[in-house]
């Protein structure tokens, strides 16, 4: 139960919580405090930011570079109970999608399995432009953007999470950015889409690869 007096305190610890997560590495005092206010439950934990409409998980995700520091404040703001895994900013970004666009380091696959754990949903795709097809969901995203060794594992992971026609559409456009990456995705991506889209009579593509421009010499294996 909280009182008048209560709200502009409960306000500052948000306004606080806030700059400390928009930071891309916390200091020792900074990393120290947002543990308090991940545990304070005075503390509306899905508070969402003014415009872009993030939370701080979001922000979190958005924000934090620390190959020492993301996956375990994920691990502690994750214990809130009334944490919402599901909450979307204002682009259609969830918090899977943005540490496959954003988070560099390594252990990417350790953070987008713990948000799989705790619900988090790979089907989302971002907001296109009006009239626009959806077509950026983790997997692109990943494959644009990440260039650690895991590569290969974290996509792996999701489409083992999601293997719908739609998913497969936007994971074939995602191929040639592997190519631009220095991967070559015939064995590896090329093969799970195949495996995991194979009903024993036939591909289940249907008309979706020949919609795709294709920048690679990987055309002529449809």
């Amino acid at each position: 139960m909280y009182f008048k007096s209560d709200f502009k305190f409960i306000s500052q610890k948000e306004d606080e919580l806030q700059t400390l997560l928009s930071h891309e590495c916390l200091d020792e005092a900074g990393l120290a405090r947002a543990h308090e206010l991940f545990l304070d439950e005075s503390l509306n934990i899905n508070f969402r930011v003014w415009f872009t409409r993030c939370t701080p998980l979001l922000l979190l995700c958005r924000y934090n570079k620390s190959s020492t520091q993301l996956l375990s404040l994920l691990q502690l703001l994750l214990e809130r109970r009334d944490l919402d895994i599901t909450v979307t900013n204002r682009d259609g970004h969830n918090a899977i999608t943005l540490v496959c666009q954003y988070y560099p380091h390594d252990n990417l696959l350790d953070c987008v399995r713990l948000l799989i754990r705790r619900g988090g949903d790979v089907r989302q795709y971002l907001i296109a432009k009006k009239g626009a097809v959806k077509t950026k969901n983790a997997l692109f995203l990943l494959c644009d953007n990440y260039k650690g060794e895991h590569l290969i594992d974290v996509a792996r992971l999701l489409l083992a999470k999601d293997s719908s026609e739609k998913s497969l559409h936007a994971a074939l456009n995602s191929v040639p950015l592997l190519y631009q990456l220095g991967v070559n995705p015939t064995s590896t991506i090329l093969q799970t889409l195949i495996m995991s889209h194979y009903d024993g009579g036939g591909l289940v593509v249907s008309e979706v690869s020949s919609s795709i421009i294709w920048s690679s010499p990987l055309a002529v294996l449809f």
